[in-house]
């Protein structure tokens, strides 16, 4: 019963955390304005759906992406090396 009652307790501290991280994090129209972007670490490019994506992707990952251009990537010609 005590260990239920611990594992109640770290669960609810847990949803706390994680309802503070959701609410710092965007929410995105799903409007379509692509861009193209690249991760810091690995230079790999990737497209977004807007702005608000590519915010959204830094707030929920480790990874972190950097705006280059308006518009898609043309991802045939950059790849990670």
């Amino acid at each position: 019963m005590k260990f239920f009652a611990a594992f109640l307790i770290c669960i609810f501290f847990i949803s706390l955390e994680m309802n503070e991280i959701v609410a710092q994090c965007p929410r995105c129209a799903t409007h379509y304005k692509p861009i193209c972007a690249e991760n810091e670490k690995t230079k790999e490019r990737q497209n977004f759906q807007n702005d608000c994506f590519l915010l959204g992707q830094n707030c929920y990952s480790d990874d972190k992406y950097v705006k280059l251009h308006d518009g898609e990537c043309d991802l045939d010609r950059y790849t990670a090396e």
